[in-house]
């Protein structure tokens, strides 16, 4: 989703500033996590408190190895498969596992990135130590003996340096990028073929006009996403919560509400569940999503794109304060 909706929005060019972009992609987070929520609460069938109580405890014992510092993945890879086996044993959607360790994932490094010069330069040793390793290590190779001193020495360094590059990101970036490439060319892909797939029957496509379970999911996607999103945004401003990022105006939020109804894959998996496979309310809610997304799409871009160029002049919109922000 949040790809079409990143994708419309660079379309309109400098008109919309890199802070913009950050709102919808932090918006898109909130929504996901939120429509997560939504499934694990109503869609639930059955619920096992023994097996909700396991899933918790899991849960605690990855924050306690958090606090502990314990940095080794698999340790809480372990936990992790663990933990969305007693969810999906919960009767609770198993996805809500993955939310909760998403969060419980430090967004920290464990050495201070500002010290990383200092930390890298203490371990080279400013090129001195490294230089007489190396060079003790060229004539052992040369000798019948080697100097396994020098050799435990170097690969000690090593070690501590390699340590000092992976603990200057922080474990939720390492995992990003360990997982980025799967999730975009794989998990993602599989996802959207298996549940995506729209059968355009005649059944399907008479009366279409008429389909409440369409009009509903396009009025949600199109009318519903633009007011919410913009109200709230606007409320929260009212409140005190926090201010816009520097340089959006409030005709940008407006424009991004609208983007912000281009939703697939989650609507898709919520419409798997709600209706029964196959049948026509699950056609009809794959074809509401679709042509919602669409119409929401055309609109944020048109809306984004008919607003002034940044030479045009100041928006008396524009939120001046660079205050701390609604997206951090």
């Amino acid at each position: 989703d949040i790809a079409f909706a990143v994708a419309v929005v660079s379309l309109v060019g400098n008109r919309v500033p890199a802070a913009a972009k950050v709102f919808l992609l932090t918006l898109a987070i909130a929504d996901d996590i939120g429509a997560i929520l939504v499934i694990a609460i109503f869609y639930t069938s059955k619920l096992s408190l023994g097996w909700l109580a396991i899933a918790l405890a899991t849960l605690a014992v990855a924050e306690i190895c958090k606090r502990q510092h314990v940095r080794a993945l698999p340790v809480y890879f372990g936990l992790a498969i663990f933990a969305w086996y007693a969810f999906h044993e919960t009767g609770v959607h198993a996805t809500l596992a993955g939310v909760i360790l998403g969060l419980l994932t430090p967004a920290w490094p464990f050495y201070n990135p500002e010290n990383f010069s200092e930390d890298m330069s203490s371990l080279l040793g400013h090129g001195t130590a490294l230089d007489s390793i190396e060079q003790n290590l060229e004539q052992s190779r040369g000798s019948s003996t080697y100097d396994d001193e020098s050799y435990d020495e170097a690969t000690s360094r090593l070690s501590e340096m390699e340590r000092l590059v992976a603990e200057t990101q922080s474990p939720l970036d390492r995992l990003e990028n360990k997982l980025h490439l799967w999730v975009a060319f794989l998990i993602v892909p599989l996802f959207a073929f298996a549940n995506a797939g729209v059968r355009l029957s005649d059944e399907a496509l008479d009366g279409l006009a008429s389909n409440r379970v369409v009009l509903g999911i396009v009025a949600g996607l199109v009318v519903g996403k633009t007011v919410g999103v913009f109200s709230f945004t606007l409320l929260g401003q009212k409140l005190g919560l926090g201010t816009l990022p520097a340089g959006v105006t409030q005709r940008m939020v407006l424009g991004l509400a609208m983007t912000a109804g281009v939703g697939f894959t989650v609507a898709l998996f919520i419409a798997s569940l709600a209706y029964a496979p196959g049948s026509l309310a699950t056609d009809s809610a794959k074809i509401g999503i679709l042509a919602g997304s669409v119409i929401a799409g055309l609109l944020g871009y048109a809306f984004l794109r008919s607003g002034p160029s940044p030479d045009a002049g100041d928006d008396p919109g524009r939120v001046s304060e660079p205050a701390p922000a609604l997206v951090d």
